[in-house]
């Protein structure tokens, strides 16, 4: 019978597999041929003022992950090292 631990590992493994590999998380393919998942996250700034943060990761982060573009933005390349990043339109 498996360890308790041993069920954990897999059951989170397989979630994570899963997420990564088959949410509807906005992708976005570079120059490179790599793929990147956008994500947000709120801010607070040392002035205290609140912000929306976005950024590309090369995995599903289940909790910041967006599943479409936000208004008014578009998707530029770092030219050198094919980083995605969103611009204002």
């Amino acid at each position: 019978m498996e360890s308790l631990q041993s069920i954990c590992y897999q059951v989170g493994f397989r979630l994570a597999y899963f997420l990564t590999h088959y949410s509807m998380a906005y992708a976005h393919k570079n120059s490179k041929g790599q793929t990147y998942y956008l994500h947000t996250k709120d801010v607070t700034l040392r002035g205290g003022r609140k912000q929306t943060i976005y950024y590309f990761a090369r995995e599903v982060k289940a909790k910041d992950a967006l599943e479409a573009m936000p208004a008014g933005r578009k998707v530029v390349e770092n030219k050198r090292t094919g980083l995605p990043m969103l611009k204002k339109v």
